[in-house]
């Protein structure tokens, strides 16, 4: 007797470069789909950075740029598909799906994935006052939350109310990630740094400048990536002397090549969801520098194991110190490997993510 494969429909707002889209590519490149029978709605199909190269997974490129303008499209998906689970993972659309979720079939099950801290990221918002209380209205809607770490989880029980057993903790997953290595370093004393991620506010890499501009060893610092705040840290980098020591290079789908000689890499974000960077650099076995900020940092870096953790307020000159102390402390880079594949690899978190997926669609609780 050949089971009935479950439906599950996925609707993003596009697949840019960023760390929700990254997820979504690697679910759908990785999903059983002997056991799902998947569809990816993309209501932004322009400009896709991140590959589905799974050819099971039905892919629909939607030509809707706003959010707010997508609610036809979306009740269309849901009477044609007919799906058991529909999943959406960005913040801004979450909360719009929440509020219509009334116009949904009774027997859909709505799962929702967080992909930063909502309490922080509301209040960074443009329309803060209103999607804290759109969230604190309709986010009991949800049949379950997916949610990057505990810190996560538990901002959404604290200030959301929303009930524990709604949610369930799933770390994102990494792959292995494949370089091509050609040494760019100069001479044997100096040392390379490195940061891959969006070059915007909440990132702090301008604080990470700050503190290099203390040190007195060599070293070079390579910032991988795009965004608005490219400008502002050029002309930082200028005020502090640092032309010759900071470079810049744009975001692309292996930023990691030529980098995984990297002797640190360095996060200096004000506050985090569960970043993948930080996975990334651990599946190359780079130790990390970075501010122990609101999130899930905590949960990937053991101090003295796979980095160092420096608090969150601390200044310039101790993150400074935490770094010139870093590049002198004997990482097993082995370790590091191990430990980030034990906790994070794409086969064990995916496998986590379809019994979940099973357990909502037999009206049970995810484990």
């Amino acid at each position: 007797m050949i089971q009935q494969k479950i439906k599950l429909c996925i609707i993003v707002p596009n697949l840019q470069c960023g760390g929700s889209e990254k997820f979504i590519s690697i679910l759908c490149n990785h999903i059983n789909t002997a056991v799902f029978e998947v569809e990816l709605f993309i209501l932004d199909g322009e400009a896709i950075f991140f590959q589905i190269t799974n050819p099971s997974v039905k892919i629909v490129r939607l030509q809707i740029k706003n959010v707010r303008k997508s609610l036809p499209a979306i009740l269309n998906i849901i009477k044609k598909s007919n799906p058991d689970l529909l999943f959406i993972a960005a913040n801004h659309l979450n909360i719009f799906v929440c509020v219509f979720k009334f116009l949904f079939p009774k027997k859909l099950k709505l799962i929702t994935r967080e992909s930063s801290i909502v309490s922080i990221n509301n209040k960074r918002s443009k329309y803060g006052e209103l999607y804290e209380k759109l969230v604190k209205t309709f986010y009991k809607n949800v049949d379950f939350i997916f949610c990057q770490s505990d810190y996560m989880q538990n901002d959404l029980i604290k200030n959301y109310k929303i009930k524990k057993e709604k949610t369930i903790v799933i770390y994102n997953p990494v792959e292995e990630v494949i370089t091509t290595e050609i040494s760019t370093r100069f001479s044997v004393s100096e040392h390379k740094f490195l940061t891959v991620g969006r070059l915007s506010a909440e990132k702090g890499i301008e604080r990470i400048l700050r503190a290099l501009s203390l040190l007195t060893i060599d070293f070079k610092y390579y910032i991988i990536g795009s965004g608005k705040e490219k400008n502002k840290l050029s002309h930082l980098i200028h005020e502090l002397n640092l032309t010759d020591k900071v470079f810049f290079e744009e975001e692309k789908h292996d930023p990691y090549q030529n980098m995984s000689n990297a002797d640190l890499f360095l996060l200096g974000s004000y506050y985090e969801g569960l970043p993948n960077v930080l996975l990334e650099a651990g599946m190359l076995g780079i130790p990390v520098v970075v501010y122990n900020s609101p999130g899930g940092i905590s949960e990937i870096i053991v101090d003295g194991s796979n980095g160092f953790l420096a608090n969150a307020d601390v200044s310039d000159k101790v993150f400074a110190d935490t770094i010139a102390r870093a590049v002198n402390y004997k990482f097993n880079k082995k370790k590091i490997i191990q430990m980030t594949k034990d906790k994070f690899s794409a086969n064990k978190i995916i496998s986590q993510i379809e019994n979940s997926f099973k357990s909502i669609y037999n009206n049970n609780q995810p484990i």
